[in-house]
């Protein structure tokens, strides 16, 4: 039996989706977000599990490269790129460990930064905003809002404790 291989497109597909610029720009609105910018000492916002020297921290933040739903609505139209209506679902993680203290310690910082994050989602720099996501021309985060939390406690040792947090942020998006 002879193998058929798919044509080559050149640059491969396109999704046409608005999740990945989301995530982008939810990653840049956190990171800039009053009491994750202005923390003492510094917080990290990463796209991605954090690697390297930033998830050995104490304390961060990332945008999960997990989406947990998703839905696209696009009606038909007589020609050209359709609109479409998107609704996903992306995880957002915290980690906080302190040393040589009890649970409260880590998470009170825990809960400013639930805080603050959950601001950030609700905050006109994050609503409204344009997207750039190809091969439309424009889109909007029309919509967002924190619909689920877990919290989890660690001890990685006997000096530490540590706090895990999982935020879920539905997004509803509009292309054209």
């Amino acid at each position: 039996m002879r193998r058929v291989r798919p044509p080559k497109t050149g640059g491969g597909l396109i999704m046409a989706t608005a999740v990945f610029a989301t995530m982008r720009k939810l990653r840049d609105v956190v990171a800039a977000a009053d009491g994750i910018a202005d923390a003492d000492p510094a917080v990290p916002v990463a796209l991605g599990f954090p690697a390297g020297a930033m998830a050995k921290r104490d304390t961060y933040v990332w945008i999960s490269g997990q989406v947990l739903e998703w839905e696209q609505k696009t009606p038909m139209t007589s020609g050209g790129i359709p609109p479409k209506d998107e609704r996903f679902v992306i995880a957002v993680r915290l980690v906080v460990t302190r040393t040589g203290t009890d649970w409260l310690t880590p998470a009170a910082v825990a809960e400013k930064l639930v805080a603050a994050i959950e601001d950030a989602v609700r905050s006109d720099y994050f609503l409204g905003q344009r997207l750039e996501a190809p091969p439309y021309e424009e889109g909007t985060i029309q919509f967002a809002q924190v619909i689920r939390g877990d919290m989890e406690e660690g001890i990685p040792d006997d000096r530490k404790r540590q706090i895990a947090v999982s935020l879920d942020v539905e997004v509803k998006t509009w292309l054209a």
